[in-house]
């Protein structure tokens, strides 16, 4: 079960008890009209999807991922283990980058508008920012993310994943040279998510970035083997999937 949860959110990246300020937020909207927020602060960074009943965390200096939910005041540990020989391959898969020119300004920032596509196989339409890129300001922990969110993967489990998917893998290069990705829309032209705002002096909300301490750690290996868990409901996998992507194209690394 770890393995698997694990690889989901991959594919999905001093601490105060009060609020933290302070802190970057980068605000989008899902085609569905949910708001997600990430919040950085140095090498930490917190992920809210909307609609979902938790949130993600990520300490880039420790190289911990967890998934925290205050419902059920629980704490998971999603770190992925090491690839074997140490380092995760890198997708086999080219990622072409085609620019179609000047595209709107979106949330106030200048963009320009790019086709991707994988091995011949067009993957999504995407509007890039360079200014909005400068503004976040944090491309360190942004490098670490992607660094730690495919710190597990294999080439077995690479195999097993369509072109477009592996595209998800590699395209830190070049959002690092065009620019931040402020818009994404699918083949089809439907909104997969859109920047709102970005905001330098942000209040992350309590408890910031911090796992209180009475919340109960669950282990991904033995969770659910005593008592077996209800399958998800369809809205809560939706969550799920959405948060993964929301961690995976909202933290471009730069170079």
């Amino acid at each position: 079960m770890r393995k698997k949860t694990i690889l989901s959110t991959m594919l999905l990246l001093a601490i105060l008890p009060a609020a933290v300020r302070g802190a970057t937020l980068i605000e989008s909207r899902s085609g569905d009209g949910a708001v997600n927020r990430i919040w950085i602060d140095g090498g930490r960074m917190r992920v809210d999807v909307g609609g979902a009943p938790g949130y993600m965390l990520v300490d880039t200096d420790a190289g911990r991922m967890y998934s925290v939910n205050p419902l059920e005041r629980a704490v998971v540990d999603l770190t992925p283990s090491p690839a074997p020989g140490g380092r995760a391959p890198r997708p086999a898969v080219e990622v072409v980058f085609e620019e179609k020119g000047d595209g709107p300004r979106i949330a106030g920032y200048a963009t320009t508008r790019y086709v991707v596509t994988a091995k011949g196989e067009t993957c999504s339409v995407e509007y890039l920012s360079r200014e909005a890129m400068n503004e976040i300001g944090a491309y360190e922990v942004l490098r670490k993310v992607d660094q730690l969110s495919t710190a597990g993967l294999d080439e077995t489990e690479m195999a097993d994943m369509d072109p477009c998917t592996l595209a998800m893998l590699d395209v830190d290069r070049h959002y690092a040279e065009k620019g931040f990705p402020v818009r994404i829309e699918d083949v089809g032209g439907n909104l997969r998510t859109e920047l709102v705002r970005i905001d330098r002096k942000a209040t992350v909300p309590p408890p910031g970035f911090e796992i209180p301490a009475e919340y109960r750690s669950l282990d991904p290996e033995t969770m659910g083997e005593e008592e077996p868990a209800p399958p998800a409901a369809p809205e809560e996998d939706e969550e799920l999937q959405r948060m993964i992507e929301q961690l995976r194209r909202e933290t471009p690394p730069q170079k």
